[in-house]
């Protein structure tokens, strides 16, 4: 027992000094003692608890190394055989187009007894085997297996596994040929939480039994139900109150509009398409011009995980909602290669339709700004800009000066890393901060130095607005 302790000891230095990720061995045809089996179960849960490292110590016993033996022969690699105790009430057994199968609430610790978790051989058919506990999906479960296990049968989607047959016997369920195509993850995580298991012994778990014979299906099985698509931050957003609220607020002011709020949401077909707007794109337009971050707006994942609630926890008119909308609509126009490239875009800028019209859309608003010399962090009211451009009939006038900055703002960017030798990466460009700078300082040169510009001369004239117009730009307040 000392020298397993040394040995474990070592291990763990090891891990602490050398080794962020990996997994150890610990071979030995001989068994364990209980003192020996409780130190093992106690520099195990160091390595689980281990925040920064991602290591793993296994035993590979005789048992073990029986299995591996046999696998490596394709020998009894199809007869896992296990028997699950059953609970009246919380199974049923039922066929389904012909095949047999067990849906059952099972308790978190017979999950540390199944074998196979240790070696991988449980998970043969699965599309991949267990991954580092650093990853966020582990971190969770690992979570919630530690602070909530009540609550895990709630948050989790249970195990999928497939045997070669199965029987229910007297509370008993006999399974042969078993293996688990979906649930490594989470049987690896249990597995590596089992003393905290053990000891709370509250959480349950949905595991699905089908019986397959037919290898093909059971490869299709595996691959179905790893495939399952990923829930985003955007999805769980659109049920956000105060995003409820506003899609209320909206639809009540517009009764032909709709936010669409959740992805794959089909439009009203009473809806008047001018008066719908997708969450996503609202999400992207309140970030270019109310963050002043047009470089925040190349990912869903900056709108909604970032800003989220800088950007939707507030007060938001629908007036201002639908003041961006129809702003986004002229200048979207402006970018569609089917409407030729009107504005005369750089070739390469114009490739960039999916970051580009936020661009555009923060340099009308910096173009507002400017004219009216407004402070510093403050931005104007979309609805206040919308009144005034249609009351003045500058729409395409404002458009066409603020495109003409980003595109000299891009051009001069490029031209200067080319004459350095540079190589230009335009996704890069639109994820700059200097970028941002670079928009301003064409603004303000197109206001300077074409005083005889009649088009300049006419938006100063007519774009005039009242400091009540601009407010903080948002997270400034």
């Amino acid at each position: 027992m000392t020298s397993l302790r040394n040995t474990i000891r070592t291990i763990i230095l090891m891990t602490d000094s050398v080794l962020l990720r990996g997994t150890f061995e610990l071979l030995t045809t001989a068994e364990l003692t209980k003192s020996a089996h409780k130190d093992l179960e106690r520099f195990r849960q160091v390595l689980a608890d281990s925040e920064d490292l991602s290591a793993s110590l296994v035993l590979v016993d005789e048992h073990t190394l029986e299995t591996r033996w046999d696998e490596s022969l394709n020998i009894g690699g199809q007869n896992i055989t296990y028997d699950f105790l059953l609970e009246s009430g919380r199974f049923i057994d039922i066929a389904v187009n012909g095949t047999r199968a067990v849906i059952a609430v099972l308790p978190l610790i017979q999950c540390l007894n199944i074998p196979g978790i240790q070696d991988g051989s449980l998970f043969r058919k699965n599309v991949r085997q267990a991954l580092s506990k650093t990853t966020k999906v582990n971190k969770e479960i690992t979570q919630s297996l530690r602070k909530s296990q009540g609550e895990f049968f709630f948050l989790h989607n249970g195990i999928t596994a497939i045997c070669s047959s199965l029987a229910v016997n007297e509370g008993v369920l006999h399974v042969e040929g078993l293996s688990v195509v979906n649930g490594c993850q989470s049987l690896t995580a249990i597995y590596g939480c089992s003393e905290t298991v053990k000891k709370s012994g509250e959480g349950f778990i949905v595991f699905r039994f089908y019986e397959i014979t037919d290898t093909e299906r059971a490869d299709k099985i595996s691959v179905s139900t790893n495939s399952q698509n990923g829930v985003k931050a955007r999805d769980l957003c659109s049920n956000d109150k105060y995003v409820l609220a506003l899609k209320k607020a909206y639809e009540q002011c517009y009764p032909d509009g709709q936010i669409k709020t959740k992805r794959g949401e089909i439009e009203g077909r009473d809806k008047n398409p001018l008066h719908v707007i997708e969450l996503g794109i609202l999400g992207k337009m309140l970030t270019s011009w109310h963050l002043q971050k047009p470089t925040a707006t190349h990912a869903e994942a900056s709108v909604f995980d970032d800003n989220f609630k800088v950007l939707f926890h507030r007060q938001y008119t629908p007036e201002n909602v639908q003041a961006l909308n129809e702003l986004y609509r002229a200048i979207f126009e402006m970018w569609k290669p089917q409407n030729g490239n009107t504005l005369e875009f750089n070739d390469e800028l114009f490739k960039y339709k999916a970051y580009a019209p936020y661009w555009h859309m923060f340099a009308v608003s910096v173009l507002l700004c400017e004219i009216n010399k407004a402070q510093v962090d403050t931005v104007p009211e979309p609805a206040s800009v919308l009144e005034v451009i249609t009351d003045s009939g500058t729409l395409e006038d404002v458009i066409r000066v603020a495109g003409d900055c980003l595109d000299n703002a891009f051009m001069k960017d490029a031209d200067e890393a080319h004459e350095n030798g540079r190589i230009f990466n335009p996704p890069n460009w639109f994820k700059s901060g200097k970028s941002i700078s670079a928009v301003r300082s064409e603004v303000r040169d197109a206001l300077k130095n074409r005083k005889r510009d009649e088009t300049i001369s006419v938006l100063k004239e007519k774009l005039k607005m009242s400091k009540r117009d601009f407010k903080p730009r948002w997270g400034t307040e």
